[in-house]
């Protein structure tokens, strides 16, 4: 029993030994470490350090090994000698890391952010140990929060405007540093609607960047911007100012302040509408009744108002504008006020109103390499006249309305005995038993817009026979005739706007012809059945379709009569 104890132990043992030498030269993953060292707290617009601390406690060498560190999101990285570089992200190859090795790299860096924002460093490492074929990796954080802000920025304006308000905006700012900031630059963002009016910037650097040489220690400055503001109701207009400071030859954001204006109810409101419509789609030749109506949405009483109207377009026929208004025809804008419309001397709250306008289109757009018209009609009432506790220099209210104009489009079918692209033959009129042949013409005029899927589309009569003869200008479309049908079809995939007017126009010729039987003696058969042409005005989005009448023997262009005996 005893001899069995002690074989026991010694096979233990020799396990034991076996097991150690085995942990002693096997590779362990624990044992590498990846760590970054980072202050716990910083100051928004300060250089940190980073450390990044690479060490191998294998017994192994480690190959092919690689670093990366991302800075912080929205930091400035620097290089050893305090030089900005364009990446947020540093690589290292360190090649091979021998055992019991270690590496360490020191990052430089500044924060920028809010006071209590968390800016987190990562480090990732890549490696294959020298006794196994599998890359392994390690990942490293570090937190340091925004403890203080260098120079704090603080912007304010109005929280509610009225559009077409004049507005201030203030962007204070001061060093709570003990150090001087040189180079410094704060660069506005504005909103759309934002027309700035008054700002002390840089000229050749645009109207938003602002250039602040040095601020002292403990020092502040301010700086105002004026401008007004237009927008919709409940719109919300936000204003950005961003602190930059100069490294090398490039500015850097590290401090920014935002602050959103929103746009209240309007005191004043207006609407435009076009044959009582506003999705109205114009035509050339169009006679056009304009209404602009007008609404004061406040408690308060308004008087002495001015509202106007301003027409663009090229399609307008200026000549037969009939208005109660004043036209004034350099700035092409119509004028209304108390002597034209009473209610515009006084609109109590709540109340509205309404003026109108007609005008006619041109028959005919414009000789030109131009295409997707529109009528374009910007209404604008205001006064002068503002209670005190506004502390507006003028109330007012604006509108849009934007028309398109459908293309004008004219499609045209002609038979011709006499004719210059194909020689015909036969008696004229068609005599029965004799076969006489036509060339028919078909031709496409497009003024306005691009037509797409462009498709025509007819049939030949029984007893009307295909010419095989065909001429199509320009080139790019194809004319089909299907034998067993009768069917003609043209198709185009684009008739550009100022096709025949500024461009040649689109025309298909083909051969037909007809050998009239005894009983059409005296009668005037077809040649052509009814054509339908169809297409979709690209501008629009309407469907353009037009159908013409066929032809037969007394509609002939040159020749026309019935069938002789």
């Amino acid at each position: 029993m005893v001899r069995r104890i002690f074989i026991g132990f010694i096979i233990l043992a020799v396990l034991g030994i076996a097991i150690f030498l085995l942990y002693r030269s096997g590779f362990r993953e624990g044992q590498v470490d990846l760590k970054i060292e980072a202050p716990q707290e910083a100051v928004a617009g300060e250089e940190i350090e980073y450390k990044i601390i690479v060490e191998n406690k294998n017994n192994f060498t480690l190959n092919n090994v690689k670093l990366s560190f991302f800075y912080p999101e929205n930091s400035i990285s620097l290089s050893e000698d305090g030089e900005p570089l364009n990446s947020m992200i540093r690589n290292f190859d360190l090649e091979n890391l021998e055992s019991q090795g270690k590496k360490e790299f020191n990052l430089k860096a500044v924060l920028s952010g809010e006071k209590g924002e968390i800016k987190k460093a990562k480090a990732t490492l890549t490696y294959i140990p020298s006794n196994i074929s599998s890359t392994f990796s390690k990942n490293a954080e570090a937190d340091t929060n925004i403890s203080k802000v260098s120079i704090p920025l603080t912007l304010t304006g109005p929280p509610n405007v009225l559009s077409g308000q004049k507005i201030e905006i203030t962007l204070d700012l001061r060093n709570e540093t003990d150090k001087d900031f040189e180079n410094l630059q704060i660069a506005f963002t504005y909103p759309d609607g934002f027309r700035l009016t008054k700002g002390f910037f840089s000229t050749s650097q645009g109207n938003n960047i602002f250039n602040l040489e040095s601020l002292k220690a403990g020092k502040g400055d301010r700086i105002k911007i004026e401008g007004e503001i237009s927008g919709f109701e409940e719109e919300g207009k936000r204003f950005t100012a961003s602190l930059r400071k100069k490294y090398g030859d490039k500015y850097f954001d590290f401090q920014k302040a935002e602050i959103i204006l929103n746009v209240s109810t309007p005191l004043l409101t207006t609407e435009v509408l076009i044959n009582d419509l506003k999705d109205y789609i114009a035509q050339a030749g169009d006679r056009l009744r304009y209404k602009i109506k007008f609404v004061n949405d406040s408690d308060n009483n308004f008087s002495a108002l001015e509202l106007t109207a301003k027409l663009e377009g090229p399609m307008f026929d200026l000549a037969s504008l009939n208005t109660s208004g004043f036209f004034d025809q350099n700035t092409k804008t119509i004028l209304w006020n108390a002597a034209s419309s009473p209610l515009l001397s006084d609109l109590r709250p709540n109340q509205g109103g309404e003026v109108s306008f007609e005008i006619d289109l041109k028959d005919d757009f414009p000789k030109v390499f131009a295409k997707d018209y529109s009528l374009k009609v910007s209404s604008l009432i205001q006064t002068s006249s503002v209670p005190p506790d506004f502390h507006l220099d003028k109330i007012s209210a604006s509108a849009d309305l934007i028309t398109k104009i459908k293309s004008k489009t004219d499609f045209t079918s002609e038979a011709r005995y006499n004719d210059s692209i194909f020689s015909n033959s036969g008696p004229v009129p068609p005599q029965v038993g004799q076969k006489t042949t036509y060339a028919i013409h078909w031709k496409i005029v497009n003024e306005g817009n691009d037509l797409t899927n462009v498709r025509i589309i007819s049939l030949l009569p029984l007893g009307i026979s295909w010419g095989n003869k065909t001429k199509i200008t320009p080139t790019q479309s194809d004319l089909d005739y299907n034998f067993s049908t009768g069917r003609i079809s043209w198709v185009i995939p684009t008739v550009s706007a100022g096709t025949g007017t500024i461009s040649s126009v689109f025309e298909a010729v083909f051969q037909i012809g007809i050998t009239p039987s005894i009983n059409q003696a005296n009668q005037s058969p077809e040649i052509l059945k009814q054509i339908e042409f169809e297409a979709t005005d690209n501008w629009t989005k309407e469907k353009v379709e037009l159908d013409l009448s066929g032809i037969n023997t007394s509609t002939v262009s040159d020749s026309p009569g019935s069938v002789r005996p």
